[in-house]
């Protein structure tokens, strides 16, 4: 049975670890991600997980899922201000769940936990980005009510 949790400190190490696998390689360079090493994960990460934890006012929050005591996904979410609207809006930072539990609904348990957490802050919407090659996220974020609104245009050079 997989059971949704508040996001703890003790989750912190295992939640940067989801981020780092649920990113493209060319982002492990960019934040220095070492995936053999715990001990030199994206600062950046650990002082925003760290201010989740010990700032009343801050912007972040998240969930777990758990198998037990294994966490097996999480959804890691911020305050924003839409560009357009000039509403609260809260944005999906990170949503992962572990490849040997994919197909189990996991996701949407997370994303109706995000919703909740986007209505105790009276958020305007739920938003997050999907990269516009990963159809089956595109597909599963549709029949969770979200709507494709612009991709990132990008060019190699």
């Amino acid at each position: 049975m997989i059971a949704i949790r508040d996001m703890q400190e003790s989750d912190t190490a295992d939640i940067i670890m989801q981020v780092m696998w649920a990113y493209p390689s060319w982002l492990h360079s960019l934040f220095n991600i070492d995936l053999s090493a715990t001990d030199t994960l994206s600062t950046k990460c650990k002082q925003v997980l760290a201010d989740q934890f010990s700032n009343p006012n801050t912007f972040y929050g998240g969930y777990v899922a758990l198998d037990d005591d294994n966490i097996v996904g999480h959804i890691w979410l911020y305050l924003m201000e839409n560009d357009t609207t000039s509403k609260i809006q809260a944005q999906i930072l990170s949503i992962y769940v572990r490849p040997d539990y994919r197909g189990k609904w996991i996701h949407r348990k997370l994303i109706v936990a995000a919703e909740l957490w986007a209505k105790a802050k009276e958020c305007s919407a739920l938003s997050g980005m999907v990269v516009c090659n990963n159809k089956l996220a595109l597909k599963s974020a549709i029949k969770e009510g979200f709507t494709v609104t612009r991709y990132e245009v990008y060019k190699p050079i």
